[in-house]
């Protein structure tokens, strides 16, 4: 099992106007206000019950070198904005369905976990000599190769040995998260 738990970002979060309207409203700095909501979503993530953050305001001070009452304003000026009580608004679209759905079936949740550091250097291994060193999908050799998933595991693919080839950094970096098909027609 991976020690690495991941939740997701917008893009253009640091850069959102929210996080401007919560600091002039709360009196305090952008920068702990962006601070603050990622300890929230990180606790979010954590919880038994996804999307709710569990985490105390003193905590949150002491995490972020702080005074409980600029957090305690910083988390009053969240309220309809980012947050909901202690509810993160907005949780079941930014985060991965799966991730959240209690009813996941725990075969496919850890079908989704990556392989340890040292599993998946020796998976790798594998699959770069089964394919002769050689990318599968433009025949290239002799450059720095990496080990693609044809199923994408943000889809649904597994790390068994029939959803991994070798191919080269161009080709994997282009392919990203999408099918072949996918990546062939755009």
């Amino acid at each position: 099992m991976s020690n690495n738990q991941w939740l997701r970002l917008w893009h253009d979060m640091p850069n959102d106007p929210k996080w401007r309207t919560i600091s002039r409203v709360s009196k305090q700095p952008i920068s702990l206000v962006i601070s603050t909501y990622i300890h929230l979503l990180i606790s979010a993530s954590r919880n038994v019950t996804r999307g709710h953050a569990d985490v105390t305001i003193e905590d949150l001070a002491s995490a972020l070198d702080s005074d409980e009452e600029d957090i305690s304003s910083i988390i009053e000026a969240m309220q309809g904005r980012v947050l909901d009580g202690l509810h993160l608004s907005g949780w079941d679209k930014r985060q991965f369905a799966s991730d959240a759905d209690p009813t996941m079936d725990e075969s496919k949740r850890a079908q989704r976990e990556r392989p340890s550091s040292e599993v998946w250097r020796k998976i790798r291994t594998r699959i770069f000599s089964r394919d002769d060193y050689t990318c599968q999908y433009c025949g290239v050799r002799g450059v720095k190769l990496e080990c693609d998933h044809v199923y994408p595991v943000a889809l649904g693919g597994g790390h068994d040995d029939s959803n991994l080839v070798t191919a080269c950094f161009k080709c994997n970096r282009s392919k990203r998260s999408k099918t072949l098909e996918q990546w062939r027609v755009a």
